[in-house]
């Protein structure tokens, strides 16, 4: 199926884009200039009376792991036509991206049976240590799992690098930190991106077939914080810095929060803040692990961040229990705990 055949005389395409902070446009000097945005407007162009509306899930400093739990609330449930899924240089060296970049397919797929593009970015760092990024660890599970299920691959950013020696184009000059492109690196990603299109063959994917890494997450989603609101876990309502609409908050030790969830993997959406404390968790029955909420970053700034809690725990209903503990770090300025979300599947 070409690109026009997809269209097929609809009105309104919304092009779904899930990734980092290149997806969400770092960079750029507006968010009109990022790469997804342009696609969606040059799109307009080519076909008259179409609108292509651009749903940018992209989230700065995240991986494909966060990406996974987040999907459903950022992208799926916001109705996509086409995926386009970018992690590679934010999971660039991360040994588990086959696994989570394959069920982000495979939760694609079981919830709207639609086109997805794997795209391939790059940042000077990725040239410097593979060469490209197809030759980076992320960069080649990624191409093996286009290949295993037939899913489309855009290597935007290798034919960005190849561009700029052809043009004789200093490939710094396409970026503003050597990893997010300025205007004219989002312009030429896009351009890359729209050429590849006018030539596409969308083929069956079948994610029925065996897993290609092995492990497999039924439900991944966000149990959110603004449900499990009690007396000592007050409900914010202020935004998780554009992440979450609110969290939940204790700035006394001893505060405790206890829930349940069916799956094998926890993590945390939370903040970090110049006054952020620690909290301890357990699951179960089993012992309790510290995870402080602070780190020498939130002297200069806030900002959501994400952790892994327990992972390749048993399929099942589990309980777990958190709790605001008497201990930071000695420059943090208090004990507060900011939760948006848990990720749970």
């Amino acid at each position: 199926m070409n690109f026009e055949n997809f269209i097929d005389n609809r009105k309104k395409i919304n092009v779904g884009f899930l990734g980092g902070s290149i997806t969400e446009g770092a960079g750029s000097s507006n968010n009109k200039f990022c790469y997804a945005q342009q696609v969606c407007t040059k799109l307009g162009g080519i076909y008259d009376g179409v609108e292509f509306n651009c749903i940018n899930a992209g989230v700065g400093g995240t991986t494909s792991t966060l990406g996974l739990f987040r999907m459903k609330r950022d992208l799926l449930d916001k109705n996509p036509d086409i995926a386009f899924i970018e992690f590679a240089v934010n999971d660039s060296d991360l040994p588990t991206t086959g696994i989570y970049m394959e069920n982000i397919v495979r939760a694609i797929k079981k919830y709207k049976d639609i086109p997805i593009v794997i795209v391939l970015t790059i940042t000077e760092d990725i040239v410097k240590k593979y060469g490209s990024v197809k030759n980076s660890p992320a960069g080649q599970k990624h191409i093996k799992l286009a290949e295993y299920y037939n899913l489309e691959l855009i290597n935007i950013g290798d034919e960005m690098h190849d561009k700029a020696i052809h043009d004789n184009i200093e490939f710094s000059k396409l970026f503003t930190d050597g990893v997010h492109p300025n205007d004219c690196g989002h312009g030429i990603y896009s351009d890359i991106i729209i050429d590849y299109l006018k030539n596409v063959d969308f083929k069956h994917s079948n994610t029925e077939q065996q897993l290609l890494y092995g492990r497999e997450f039924k439900n991944p989603g966000l149990l959110m914080g603004n449900e499990l609101a009690n007396d000592t876990w007050k409900l914010s309502y202020n935004n998780m810095y554009g992440r979450l609409p609110d969290y939940i908050y204790s700035f006394t030790p001893g505060d405790e929060l206890s829930f349940e969830f069916e799956g094998s993997f926890l993590g945390l959406y939370f903040t970090i803040e110049k006054d952020s404390g620690t909290i301890e968790f357990k699951v179960d029955d089993g012992q309790w692990h510290e995870k402080s909420l602070w780190d020498r970053f939130a002297l200069q700034f806030n900002r959501a961040a994400f952790a892994i809690l327990c992972e390749e725990l048993e399929y099942k209903l589990h309980t777990v229990t958190i709790r605001n503990i008497n201990k930071k770090d000695e420059k943090s300025e208090g004990f507060y705990v900011r939760i948006g979300a848990f990720t749970i599947g």
